[in-house]
């Protein structure tokens, strides 16, 4: 079977030294600048499409030769994919202006020139940090199969060997696709299904905590039966410029604001927490369901 590698973009501890100086410039010219909606609406920021151009950059201004990302890269600063953060865009710049001196002192140990940045490139550079978390953690498979027995999902599903039975419904392809947005789709397009299954068996529908998802898929990851053939399916990273509009397609922009801008009747999106953004999303959609359709009838 051939792979795929894959780079998870998400968020910074102590990425290349760039001066306060600079990075107040660029959030003030470059990453945080309003532009004019097309409907002319009130003014929104820049949105990143495409986080990976940001991961060039970090391999081509040198990042990678003091930082890794998920064990690939240097080790004498933090590996960028294991740090458990969720900053704010402008406070990954933050970040980087407080550890501006650490890295001044390694790149003079190292003899390195260091790297100048243009505000779109430290834009692009943030946008691939920020987004390192993306699709969260590896997840932990044994506390995935406690978490199926105990929510008792597999009296209605199978993952290989577990759960068999007369019409178990098999969750081993999910073993294929690798992303958690999978997942997240597949339980809110099936979510109200399934909670009139569960009520008809007797079974309490399950609440799912912002982790329990990646520990579920890593179970699947571990345990589900191989695929007879074909590549494995990631998915890419997010275009955020797609969501906002898929956000007002889909009539989430109804019931939702993100900073301000929308519906009152649910929360403002705009204070999701970014660590983990895939599976908790999916996980805090399957507990709002019910709460959701009740809003969406009337």
């Amino acid at each position: 079977m051939k792979t795929r590698r894959l780079i998870f973009p998400g968020q910074l501890m102590k990425s290349p030294g760039y001066a306060a100086l600079l990075v107040v410039v660029i959030a003030a010219a470059g990453v945080a600048t309003p532009v004019a909606a097309e409907d002319g609406s009130s003014p929104f920021f820049k949105l990143p499409e495409n986080p990976i151009v940001g991961g060039r950059l970090f391999m081509e201004k040198g990042c990678v030769a003091c930082h890794a990302i998920h064990g690939v890269g240097g080790t004498s600063a933090p590996d960028l994919g294991r740090v458990p953060a969720a900053w704010s865009f402008l406070g990954i710049a933050g970040v980087m202006w407080n550890h501006s001196p650490k890295m001044d002192e390694e790149f003079r140990r190292r003899r390195v020139t260091r790297p100048e940045l243009s505000s779109d490139q430290m834009f692009q550079l943030i946008a691939f940090v920020y987004s390192l978390n993306y699709f969260g953690g590896e997840g932990d498979p044994d506390k995935g199969e406690r978490l199926l027995l105990r929510k008792r999902c597999l009296e209605c599903h199978s993952v290989g060997r577990h759960g068999e039975g007369s019409g178990a419904i098999p969750l081993d392809d999910l073993q294929t696709n690798t992303s958690p947005a999978f997942i997240a789709a597949a339980l809110w397009n099936a979510s109200r299904d399934m909670t009139a299954e569960m009520k008809r068996r007797g079974i309490s529908r399950p609440v799912y905590d912002e982790h329990d998802l990646v520990d579920i898929l890593a179970f699947i990851r571990r345990e589900a039966m191989p695929p007879d053939e074909g590549e494995r399916a990631f998915l890419p990273l997010g275009n955020a410029v797609t969501g906002e509009a898929l956000f007002k397609r889909k009539q989430c922009v109804r019931c939702h604001a993100v900073r301000g801008e929308g519906g009152r009747i649910g929360p403002d999106l705009s204070g999701v927490r970014s660590g983990d953004v895939v599976s908790q999303m999916a996980g805090a959609m399957w507990n709002h369901g019910p709460e959701m359709w009740r809003a969406m009838t009337e």
